[in-house]
């Protein structure tokens, strides 16, 4: 081991601060008995972390897109690894003990976890959980992810955005134009021949609203942001193809969505409507995005 490597420790936290205030509370408060610095990337606690944590915990403020913070959070860490955890959730008792198992490993690039997403969520923003994290829904996993700290780790081609581990020298170049989206990221890691998987243990709650991404406006972004990277990978006959498909693509968006609604969840119809809604918007963003390109779409990533 280098003299750098000894100095460096094993494992970093960003927390990519979307919400602030007391979302970002409980988030520090579930991160707080890990060792390792701490970056909040965004907006400050609003009131002051235990004595234990102050030493240990550095502030970047800024109002700068997702990717950008991300970019930002790695960027400030010099870790072996680097954990980026949004503060709209909040981390299972399990994923300290399953990030000590996979910092000790030198076969893997990339690691995300199961994602539980909370009954008392609103219609819309239960919509938007659905969407964006039902494929990692917790009970795809084992029955209680909080338990599953023996569970083995599953080959996977994603992870979900607002857990997300890196081992440093696994990470492409990073852009601060574009910053760190996950799936491009993941997607040049394979290319790499890096492993990424998912541990069951390393499960995180999705339970603080955010508003600001529930929206149609911010959802036709996203599709625009995904359909104007994969623009630049593929040839006009492909973009062309790929344009007319997403007149399909609400159906099949709002089928896989709505798969992953809590059969508890009191509030179906409602949810189940902004799900359609959602899916409209992010397809048409979509088409638009193979058609034109990403435009100023990643500015509203926020």
């Amino acid at each position: 081991m280098t003299e750098a490597a000894s100095q460096n420790p094993p494992l970093a936290i960003a927390v990519i601060s979307l919400l602030g205030g007391a979302a970002l509370e409980r988030c520090l408060h579930a991160l707080r008995k890990i060792e390792g610095p701490l970056t909040v990337v965004g907006e400050a606690p609003a009131t002051e972390t235990e004595a234990s944590d102050r030493t240990r915990i550095t502030h970047l403020h800024t109002d700068a897109p997702v990717p950008r913070k991300r970019e930002l959070g790695v960027a400030a860490t010099r870790s072996e690894w680097v954990a980026l955890i949004e503060d709209t959730c909040e981390i299972a008792a399990s994923w300290p003990a399953a990030v000590a198992e996979i910092v000790r490993r030198s076969d893997l690039a990339a690691v995300g976890g199961p994602v539980v997403i909370d009954t008392a969520l609103s219609p819309r923003a239960m919509a938007l959980a659905c969407m964006e994290y039902g494929e990692f829904a917790g009970e795809r996993f084992v029955e209680d992810p909080s338990r599953a700290a023996c569970a083995g780790l599953r080959p996977a081609a994603r992870i979900a955005g607002l857990n997300l581990l890196y081992r440093r020298s696994a990470l492409p170049p990073l852009r601060p134009d574009e910053g760190l989206i996950e799936v491009e990221v993941n997607a040049a890691i394979r290319a790499r021949g890096g492993e990424i998987a998912l541990h069951p243990a390393l499960a995180v709650t999705y339970c603080a609203e955010d508003r600001a991404s529930a929206r149609l406006r911010s959802r036709y972004a996203h599709g625009r942001i995904y359909g104007g990277g994969q623009r630049a990978t593929r040839s006009v006959a492909a973009r062309i193809a790929a344009v007319a498909k997403c007149a399909a693509l609400p159906l099949v968006l709002f089928a896989r969505a709505a798969r992953a609604l809590p059969r508890a969840y009191p509030r179906r119809f409602s949810a189940l409507g902004w799900m359609l809604a959602f899916s409209m918007a992010w397809a048409a963003g979509e088409a638009v995005g193979y058609a034109l390109g990403r435009g100023a779409s990643l500015a509203a990533w926020r």
